[in-house]
């Protein structure tokens, strides 16, 4: 394990593991595969939405999960990474939402973010 998401594995497994669950149960309540999760340790930058959905599957602190994994500069999160996790989250709590669906609610929620971000890059409201 040499990854910088090295340490976020290693926690997820003391927590998994203290918790009697397997890794094949973890990963179904996760959402991600496999060899996402085999990979963990060894990748170079995990996506945003594979962190977040590991710490939900465990009810582990995102900021936490987020910092082991070395994802700690805000300036290098991805848009596509911030998309990705958002549609993770809203397929969860509603799983019977349609992909159509789903991109619409992430187009709208990109039309009102992209609003505050505008606001909170605006010096003049400073």
């Amino acid at each position: 394990m040499t990854g910088p998401a090295a340490p976020l594995y290693e926690r997820i497994e003391t927590i998994r593991q203290r918790r009697g669950m397997s890794k094949t149960a973890l990963i179904r309540r996760a959402g991600i595969g496999r060899n996402t999760y085999d990979r963990l340790p060894d990748t170079p930058r995990p996506h945003v939405s594979t962190v977040a959905a590991l710490a939900h599957a465990l009810d582990l602190d995102i900021d936490e999960a987020r910092a082991l994994a070395g994802l700690t500069d805000t300036k290098q999160v991805r848009v596509s990474d911030v998309a990705d996790g958002f549609a993770v989250l809203v397929h969860r709590q509603l799983p019977d939402m349609d992909g159509p669906t789903i991109a619409k609610v992430l187009r709208a929620a990109a039309f009102v973010l992209s609003g505050a971000a505008i606001e909170l890059d605006d010096p003049e409201e400073k």
